[in-house]
């Protein structure tokens, strides 16, 4: 299931003219969004076979891509829709990237949901993408949209430990349920945090929550990779050449 959703946040940085309008798993493009100002695209997909669909967020590809990322200064989060109890502090860059396709992505989904009642709502995102996947994730999980699942890979922290605990909330996670949102990082859990990114977000103050997976898939496993659980679930990934990957169940914080 982890492994079906990783190609949906690649195929939204190019625009409909550039990729093509069904996957190989059998999902249709519906709409592609992009706001220029912020250099942020998305794109939602429909499919049949699983009555869902799918929101798709690109990673950093762009110059204005990196500005968002060294964005990391600690802001309160705010979203009209829905309210995080306590002090919840949210990474600026990432906040503004995703209230700049807000309103479109809200909707888009709308409008497809309309056409194909009875379909429910799956987000996936990769480094940058996964970020605004995890505020679209916020955004829309108490929503009439039916949010079913959220699929990150590579990334990055977003918020503080109040944030981080609210979104284990929305996920329903706990020490017996992992929940229905699955973050997909590298073994040591730290993501795409780079370079300036690390640096911006280690001046902060920032530290990562425990991860709630403990054991991660060998470099170059040529066999079946199981990643077992703290909650004692078990996730295996096909053979191939893949870097370490370590499963999270919840939000690894970033603490401001």
């Amino acid at each position: 299931m982890i492994v079906d959703y990783a190609g949906f946040p690649a195929l939204s940085m190019a625009k409909p003219d550039r990729v093509c309008l069904r996957t190989a798993n059998g999902a249709d493009l519906v709409q592609y969004i992009e706001n220029k100002k912020s250099d942020t695209q998305a794109t939602i997909w429909k499919r049949d076979s699983t009555k869902e669909i799918i929101l798709g967020i690109p990673g950093t590809h762009s110059l204005q891509d990196w500005a968002t990322d060294i964005s990391a200064v600690p802001v309160a989060y705010f979203d009209p829709d829905i309210e995080c109890r306590g002090e919840c502090r949210v990474h600026y860059g990432f906040l503004k990237a995703w209230n700049s396709i807000k309103s479109d992505v809200k909707k888009g989904l709308g409008s497809a949901l309309k056409k194909h009642p009875g379909y429910g709502v799956t987000i996936t995102g990769h480094s940058l993408g996964g970020a605004l996947a995890t505020l679209a994730f916020v955004s829309l999980a108490r929503s009439q949209f039916g949010v079913r699942h959220a699929f990150t890979y590579g990334q990055p922290r977003v918020g503080n430990k109040d944030f981080a605990y609210f979104v284990d909330r929305l996920a329903k996670a706990s020490e017996k349920s992992p929940g229905n949102f699955f973050r997909v990082t590298h073994a040591n859990g730290r993501s795409h945090e780079t370079g300036y990114t690390r640096k911006a977000i280690t001046d902060f103050g920032i530290a990562s929550m425990l991860q709630m997976a403990f054991r991660g898939c060998p470099r170059y496993s040529s066999t079946t990779c199981t990643v077992v659980l703290s909650t004692g679930s078990r996730l295996k990934f096909p053979p191939r050449k893949q870097r370490s990957a370590v499963l999270s169940m919840n939000l690894s914080a970033v603490i401001f």
